[in-house]
């Protein structure tokens, strides 16, 4: 029946009744991406979700990825970790910052992770806000692997774009790994002595699970906090969170502690963007 309908890949849900059901992928409505900065295009995605309850959070599109799409439309320096980040307030009224045009002059490339990306609309957000940053630029949107097999890979050939914007690469991503490394460094092997990244972390709605703050802690550590030095030039994290569970608050004061600088940098309704450095 999965071959029959083009669902291969999705899981059967069996219930206490024995009754099997297969839940299929939906598309959405197209969502714009509406630029703030002048001279730059509007783009529209179709963002594919699968609702079933046998699928994880992260195949659904979530408030905050999109209040994260919106601040990163109107504040497009912010996907560059080498530009100091100005506290804004509630949504600015949706008026755009200016864009400092800085990343011409960066001896490093800027590199782009998101975090539990899911659908992946803050990667294309990047992937478009940046498009006239050329070859200096790499997107990584990363996810747990049935995620990225599904979801993340449809979304991304939903929403394929022009050569010359840069591509979107998939990667599984166990926080609190090894592996964390290896996504950070932007460089080729072929290449080890080029200049190092300078990296953004982008996340949405992944803070809902308190025991899941270790780990990602670990993970931002990695990425901000490299024991390596020569990995990055700068680093940053973007986190868009909203209260969904009791405790789930507690990130922001684990992060602290451990010697990043936390603080709240936009707002959007019931959605805050927070800056990790």
């Amino acid at each position: 029946m999965r071959q029959l309908i083009g669902e291969s890949r999705q899981d059967i849900l069996e219930t206490w009744d024995d009754k099997r059901y297969l839940f299929l992928s939906v598309t959405s409505g197209e969502v714009e991406i509406r630029m703030g900065n002048e001279g730059v295009s509007s783009t529209k995605v179709s963002i594919v979700e699968r609702p079933g309850l046998n699928n994880s959070t992260g195949q659904r599109l979530w408030d905050c990825a999109i209040g994260l799409a919106c601040f990163l439309s109107l504040h497009s320096d912010a996907l560059d970790s080498a530009v100091p980040l100005t506290t804004t307030t509630s949504s600015d009224d949706e008026k755009p910052r200016t864009k400092r045009q800085t990343t011409a002059g960066l001896e490093g490339p800027l590199r782009v992770v998101e975090l539990g990306a899911g659908c992946a609309l803050a990667s294309m957000c990047a992937q478009h806000v940046l498009a006239h940053v050329e070859g200096k630029l790499s997107i990584v949107a990363t996810d747990v692997k049935p995620t990225v097999e599904t979801t993340l890979a449809e979304n991304l050939a939903a929403n394929s774009v022009s050569s010359r914007q840069p591509a979107i690469t998939a990667s599984v991503l166990d926080w609190g790994t090894s592996t964390c490394l290896q996504v950070c460094d932007a460089r080729p092997p072929s290449s080890p002595s080029s200049p190092p990244p300078h990296l953004t972390l982008l996340g949405s709605d992944i803070l809902y699970n308190p025991s899941s703050h270790s780990l990602l802690l670990d993970t931002l550590l990695a990425f901000c906090r490299p024991t390596n030095s020569s990995l990055t030039a700068s680093a940053r994290a973007l986190i868009a969170y909203k209260k969904r569970t009791d405790g789930d608050g507690a990130f922001f004061g684990m992060a602290s502690k451990a010697g990043l600088d936390v603080r709240k940098v936009w707002e959007w309704g019931e959605v805050g963007v927070w800056s990790f450095e």
